[in-house]
């Protein structure tokens, strides 16, 4: 995500979100956090 708010020119966009970042910043965190919720609970839960 870094790389494409480099190749958009993209500084900032907190006011999207404010205080929060920016909408880039929660979208770059959930990139990386959903696969790993992903297989802890497929690890964890198995039905």
């Amino acid at each position: 995500m870094p790389a494409v708010k480099r190749s958009l020119g993209a500084k900032d966009w907190g006011s999207m979100i404010s205080g929060h970042g920016g909408i880039m910043d929660r979208l770059d965190s959930v990139c990386f956090a959903a696969p790993v919720f992903f297989h802890l609970v497929h690890y964890f839960y198995v039905p």
